[in-house]
């Protein structure tokens, strides 16, 4: 038998209530029914339980990373969950090789965030490749937007499409607007991929630290030794994320190290 109640409301089509102190067995078969829910189906959610806990960051994140977004901001009991995923942008700017796309994007499932793309100082198909990546909308800046309307272009278009979290991959106008998002949206999280293999990702790791390493949330680190440059530039190593080079699918392992960290930044609004 459950231990969580079915309910009928009025925003969603159900509700599922759980504690977020449940047993790990009935918490994941809780996960296990989200993630058999088809398109078209779904059901609200309700979380009870101590609220500021490192448990409860890590399970609001694991419903955030499955395609649902807060209710709202700020600590209630129970914390609400909505059918609807969070938002996440990507501004990425390839440094001019195929291994400079960021191919992981593409095992990110469009019904666990939804997604939008920005790039710029990108090739014709160098975009071409990266649209491809993204499931959701791609725009290449370069193409239509003037280099001194893009900022404003990127602050506009967070608001108008409700992202709450911003991925910045190489992209120094990503870098540079951290500060104008922290004052215009307070509760966006923002995030950096950092690799250190070639000369030019040591120079954005350098040029990223050195001028927002304490105002960027997290950092995604391919190489072990960008580990120690982000330490070294005074990075705190709870908001540094190895994602490793070896593994089998190492693209399909990065897409779920980032989604599991989306998650529990987004899931930290709530308490």
């Amino acid at each position: 038998m459950r231990d969580y109640d079915v309910r009928l409301v009025t925003w969603a089509k159900a509700t599922r209530r759980i504690s977020l102190g449940a047993p790990g067995p009935a918490w994941s078969q809780f996960l296990h029914e989200i993630e058999s829910l088809v398109d078209g189906e779904g059901f609200g959610v309700q979380l009870s339980g101590p609220a500021g806990s490192e448990a409860m960051t890590d399970r609001v994140g694991e419903v955030v990373s499955r395609g649902y977004s807060l209710r709202s901001h700020g600590r209630s009991d129970p914390v609400e969950l909505v059918t609807r995923p969070s938002g996440v942008l990507y501004i990425v700017s390839p440094f001019g090789t195929a291994d400079d796309i960021a191919s992981w994007i593409s095992h990110v499932p469009a019904r666990h965030f939804r997604q939008y793309l920005l790039a710029l100082d990108a090739f014709e198909e160098e975009f071409g490749r990266l649209a491809s990546a993204c499931a959701g909308e791609s725009w290449h800046l370069d193409s239509f937007v003037p280099p001194g309307a893009r900022a404003e272009f990127v602050v506009e278009f967070i608001g108008s499409r409700e992202i709450d979290l911003v991925q910045v991959v190489n992209a120094r106008l990503g870098a540079d607007l951290v500060p104008t998002l922290r004052s215009a949206y307070p509760s966006v999280r923002v995030v950096a991929d950092v690799d250190g293999k070639s000369e030019s990702g040591r120079v954005w790791l350098a040029y990223l630290t050195s001028r927002y390493g304490n105002v960027v949330d997290a950092f995604f680190a391919w190489q072990r030794n960008d580990i120690a440059r982000l330490e070294a530039a005074l990075v705190p190593p709870t908001r540094i994320v190895h994602l490793g080079t070896d593994h089998e699918d190492r693209d399909k392992a990065a897409a779920a190290l980032h989604e599991e960290l989306y998650g529990r930044l987004i899931a930290e609004l709530a308490g």
